[in-house]
């Protein structure tokens, strides 16, 4: 039996190892392989190519990028016609998967065709439904309403639950992670967040570095964590150099620790995207600000259908975490919030809406999307 996968990012890679790691305990001789990432080789997987040339945000990053995903597409099609899989997986990334999976059903090849992570349809360019169900065979949701949403347009579809939610505990034992960061228990602590790929990076970063300034007027004693990819460490590092000059930095950069870095923190601010939700499963109360290129927020602003931006909000329909988008991201409001966050922390209703999250993506997520694919294609 064999399963191809194609992720984007590093998130979507996380998925893919995590239903690797479980269909593997359902069937030990799938062979898992395609555009993957180190998590997914750990359990097994073999990466035949890297997402690298997938991992891009928005419109104009896109085009930048066009050769090379063109050319991973080419490769990506030849590769799979002499790999000849029982299924086809495509993880999140749904503007190069939904494309892949229409290429699979176009060449007549009896390929199965399954996306895991649904693209945000309900959210914007509602008419893809409309083409997702001549291509995709079946979907699995991370969320509740996703599922609904495609059974009320006659798709087949699975809401699995949230693979962060299985891993992190519901009550995140702060003293031991600070102790395993090496951070002192009575210093305020701020995780900052500004993103995976180079341009959130470069967008978010001197916002969250003035912000983080600003917080330091009331709260002098104020340390920050900030964890990046690797690749991104030497960069964030100059940077935070530049703007504080090179005495002890109050804001220290680290390689990955994403979910100890959330669980020792006060407060939290985060850039829209699945940080927004471990911000919410961590329990740290937590601030979004988000922010794009102008040609692509002059694009996207037309096409959006919902009325948050943060997954958590989205869950249950109101913004108890507060967002701040583009023209509307207000630093002295920004510094407002976080600074009661830090100073008092979440009140009640904060506590009880994570919580109910929490509660309701706990699925063993990983373990139910294997046992649909198994089911269903193997």
């Amino acid at each position: 039996m064999r399963i191809a996968f194609a992720c984007g990012e590093t998130s979507g890679d996380y998925l893919a190892a995590d239903f690797i790691r479980e269909i593997k305990l359902i069937n030990p001789e799938v062979e898992c392989a395609g555009i993957l990432g180190a998590q997914s080789v750990a359990v097994g997987a073999d990466a035949v190519f890297s997402y690298e040339p997938l991992s891009v945000m928005g419109f104009s990053e896109v085009i930048g990028r066009l050769p090379a995903i063109l050319s991973l597409a080419k490769q990506y099609t030849n590769w799979i016609k002499d790999f000849k899989p029982d299924v086809f997986i495509g993880i999140d990334a749904p503007d190069f998967n939904l494309r892949m999976a229409k290429r699979i059903k176009s060449l007549g090849l009896d390929i199965p065709t399954v996306q895991y992570v649904s693209p945000s349809v309900w959210a914007w360019r509602q008419w893809r439904v409309h083409s997702m169900k001549k291509t995709i065979d079946h979907v699995l949701t991370l969320l509740p309403f996703e599922s609904s949403f495609y059974h009320q347009h006659d798709m087949q579809a699975t809401f699995v639950g949230h693979p962060l939610a299985d891993e992190m505990p519901e009550d995140p034992d702060k003293l031991f992670h600070r102790n395993s960061l090496g951070v002192d228990n009575n210093i305020p602590l701020l995780a900052l967040m500004p993103g995976s790929r180079s341009m959130e990076l470069k967008l978010m970063l001197p916002l969250y570095i003035e912000i983080f300034k600003q917080l330091q007027v009331d709260i002098p004693d104020l340390q920050g964590l900030m964890p990046v990819l690797p690749k991104h460490y030497q960069q964030v590092c100059n940077l935070l150099e530049q703007s504080f000059g090179s005495h002890e930095l109050p804001i220290k950069c680290l390689k990955q620790h994403v979910k100890p870095v959330l669980a020792a923190s006060d407060a939290a601010l985060v850039t829209s995207g699945t940080a927004v939700l471990e911000a919410c499963l961590s329990k740290v109360p937590t601030v979004c600000a988000y922010r794009m290129s102008a040609l692509n927020w002059a694009i996207v602003r037309f096409l959006v259908k919902v009325k948050h931006c943060s997954i958590p909000n989205l869950i249950v329909d109101e913004p108890f975490i507060p967002e701040y988008v583009q023209s509307g991201i207000n630093i002295p409001e920004i510094v407002d919030c976080l600074t009661k966050f830090i100073k008092s922390g979440p009140d009640e209703s904060y506590i009880k809406q994570n919580n109910r999250i929490h509660q309701l993506l706990k699925q063993n997520a990983g373990r139910k999307a294997a046992e649909t694919i198994n089911n269903l294609f193997l």
